[in-house]
């Protein structure tokens, strides 16, 4: 289990608002990096895989099992690095990953670090959940340039910035949008807490949380953005699974992807 670094909330929201501020023509650059490859040769590859949560994020998920208001959000963002090949400073793709305690709670914010495919190993076999989440990732990699670009932004209704239309004040005008953050419910985030402990008390030593990229079927003002992330959590032998109602066995991996963007679906206080 990776080690990670809680970021400040103003580190993490520099980079919710370098991802908003990314030219649309600019914004597929971000999901390319420079990979290490195993011969010592390095070659420049697009974000195909997943983050991971470090142990920090884990433990405080683990601390707060039971919390009947908690919620997660991945936040998009991006962050300048130094190429280490052309040693220029570029911006890369950069997931911040936040925990909301509710209730007055703490929010607090991690970054998450990439796991190129060669890296994955001694997971086990992935079993897809009713979110198919293996043709949502199977997706995301056959898409292009432009259609990376694109999956981040839809005609959108209702969100926190619209503005009012003056012969309908009541009414918000459908405008196309960038995506900001996913938002999981908290039903589904106290099974994928349960799932890591079944994992543990099965003697799993190494818990951990991926943050995958996935494609979907994008619906107009209710989900508009072909984008859409995907959670993987090691399981135990019994994981309660929220759509059948009951314990499905055998289940190593599962994939939780019934996440709610914003916009359109956004916190009104915020």
């Amino acid at each position: 289990m990776q080690d990670t670094t809680v970021i400040s909330s103003p580190q993490a929201q520099e980079r919710m608002t370098d991802w908003m501020n990314c030219l649309p023509g600019d914004l597929s650059d971000l999901f390319y990096f420079h990979h290490e490859k195993s011969d010592g040769t390095t070659e420049y590859t697009r974000f195909d895989n997943c983050f991971s949560l470090g142990k920090d994020g884990i433990e405080q998920l683990l601390h707060l099992h039971g919390n009947a208001t908690m919620v997660i959000r991945i936040y998009m963002g991006c962050n300048r690095i130094i190429d280490p090949v052309t040693e220029n400073a570029r911006d890369v793709f950069y997931p911040v990953f936040c925990i909301k305690a509710g209730d007055g709670g703490v929010t607090t914010y991690y970054e998450m670090k990439y796991i190129p495919t060669s890296l994955m190993k001694g997971l086990g076999e992935s079993i897809i959940t009713p979110g198919t989440a293996d043709l949502f990732r199977a997706k995301w990699n056959e898409l292009n340039d432009t259609e990376v670009g694109m999956a981040f932004s839809g005609a959108t209704l209702g969100c926190k910035n619209c503005e009012a239309d003056p012969m309908k004040p009541e009414e918000k005008v459908i405008k196309n949008r960038r995506v900001e953050y996913y938002e999981f419910p908290n039903s589904d985030v106290n099974n994928m807490i349960k799932a890591l402990l079944a994992y543990m008390k099965e003697g799993g030593k190494s818990p951990y949380l991926y943050f995958c990229m996935g494609a979907g079927l994008s619906v107009q003002i209710d989900h508009p953005f072909n984008f859409r992330p995907i959670i993987k959590v090691p399981s135990g032998n019994q994981l309660f699974h929220p759509a059948s109602g009951g314990f499905e066995v055998a289940q190593p991996v599962a994939y939780f992807e019934r996440s709610k963007p914003c916009p359109p679906f956004c916190d009104p206080t915020e």
